[in-house]
């Protein structure tokens, strides 16, 4: 257009801008990429992510997105130019919220260590009928067989002890319903009630994971603190910043707040190695040799719930008796299996075998641990291993290696392929990759949906 008379004209210069060195391992993001393209692929999923958070500084090691087979391609790493689902994207917790719901309660004193309850085959909450799982008769759960059997019924008990007053405290001071302490342009900050729109329903549903919706780093914000003896911990993703004129700016290490005692974080622990430890526990394929696993599994239904989709997750640390690192491991929409002991459970525990390796935590034994995930597939899944390339299904004998086809990408984690990016160990400081700019893979928010307090698995 035409210059308009009478008026001024003023120029500012470009002002160089500042690259980002990011917390992120390049080779925990390599592997932990290559477990869950794997997963992806048995489990023929819409997409997988998982993220790596060091619980000593909160420093984001992985952060990996996978999208699922289609009929014309197996599962491939998710593009740059894609949104970072576990910060964009938010799904139903399920059963993973448990772990909210008992600290809670163990922290107010509403329920005792030792307490044990009467679980009946099922319960009515506000006209809706919960039950767990697997039908059962009356039994008798202390609150460990209610975290490791992942019991609906025995958690909407410890819940009620809890009241909804402080259950909507606990869930915030974890860390739901705002964003985490990652600056992340798009991140979600998830879905949370307010306490005054409670309905009948809402003390059934959301102590169970229902009702509300998370960020994959938002469970694992949860977890962290469950792990730092009570305390929070402030994920970041970003170490240091170079000027223009190359001098680096140290990003310090934020402290937390306490959320619950030690005590309170000592005894959730023990209840969520169970979880993984015990025979009847729903999370023992996350079980690594040599090391104690501190974690639990969470399978919820997809609005609109009548389709019959799941979210399969799992989230925990390890070691348990003195945790190094956390992760979360979500599988959405998972079809040849769905419970998240079955699907995400064993990619969290090849996940966190390999970072353990990485940065330099030894066994508890003190006896090398063997690289066993891809070994464990065939006889987790079965005997049949779908790419999702029509006519690439592969039978295989249960116990056997899983075949090269049914996993993507060079160098699966120790199968044929271009030698993968170095494994040395973490530097404390974070030393990661240098970027030119703000870590941004798109703003896009993931589906929200209106969540109700239907009936959904427990696990």
């Amino acid at each position: 257009g035409r210059e308009i008379p009478s008026s001024t004209r003023s120029f500012r210069p470009a002002e160089a801008g500042q690259d980002l060195v990011l917390t992120l391992d390049e080779s925990l993001q390599y592997e932990t990429e290559q477990i869950l393209l794997n997963e992806a692929n048995l489990a023929q999923a819409k997409d997988a992510t998982a993220v790596i958070v060091d619980v000593h500084t909160g420093d984001v090691l992985a952060m990996a997105t996978v999208e699922g087979p289609t009929p014309t391609q197996p599962a491939h790493v998710a593009d740059a130019t894609e949104r970072n689902r576990p910060l964009t994207d938010v799904f139903e917790p399920g059963s993973t919220n448990k772990v909210i719901t008992m600290a809670g309660a163990l922290e107010d004193g509403a329920v005792k260590p030792d307490q044990r309850f009467t679980i009946p085959s099922e319960m009515h909450v506000g006209g809706q009928v919960y039950t767990d799982d697997e039908p059962h008769g009356t039994l008798q759960m202390g609150l460990s067989d209610i975290m490791a059997r992942s019991s609906n019924l025995g958690t909407i008990q410890v819940a009620a002890k809890l009241g909804a007053g402080r259950f909507d405290h606990y869930l915030r001071a974890f860390g739901l319903g705002k964003k985490t302490s990652v600056r992340f342009p798009g991140q979600e900050a998830g879905l949370l009630l307010p306490l005054s729109s409670y309905n009948s329903t809402s003390m059934g549903s959301m102590p169970i994971g229902q009702g509300i919706a998370v960020t994959s780093l938002q469970m694992l914000d949860a977890y962290l603190t469950i792990a730092n003896g009570g305390v929070s911990v402030n994920p970041r993703l970003v170490d240091a910043t170079i000027d223009a004129s190359g001098h680096r700016h140290e990003v310090p290490v934020t402290r937390g707040t306490r959320v619950v005692s030690a005590q309170t974080a000592r005894l959730v622990t023990q209840m969520l190695a169970g979880v993984v430890s015990r025979s009847d526990g729903t999370g023992t394929a996350a079980a690594i040799p040599g090391y104690a696993v501190a974690g639990k599994t969470g399978t919820a239904r997809k609005p609109p719930y009548n389709l019959n989709q799941h979210v399969a997750s799992f989230v925990g640390f390890a070691p348990a008796n003195a945790p190094r690192l956390a992760i979360s491991v979500v599988i959405d929409q998972p079809t040849t299996k769905y419970y998240g002991g079955e699907v995400a459970a064993p990619a969290f525990a090849g996940i966190m075998q390999n970072a353990l390796r990485v940065v330099g935590v030894p066994p508890d034994t003190g006896v090398a641990v063997p690289p066993l995930y891809f070994q464990q597939q065939a006889k987790v899944w079965g005997t049949t291993t779908t790419t999702g390339v029509p006519g690439s299904t592969t039978t295989t004998t249960p116990g056997a290696t899983t075949p090269s086809s049914a996993t993507t990408g060079p160098a699966a984690a120790g199968l044929s392929g271009p030698t993968p990016p170095d494994s040395g160990p973490v530097s404390p400081s974070g030393a990661g990759a240098t970027v030119g700019s703000t870590p941004t893979t798109g703003a896009r928010a993931g589906p929200a949906g209106t969540l109700t307090g239907a009936a959904s698995p427990s696990g």
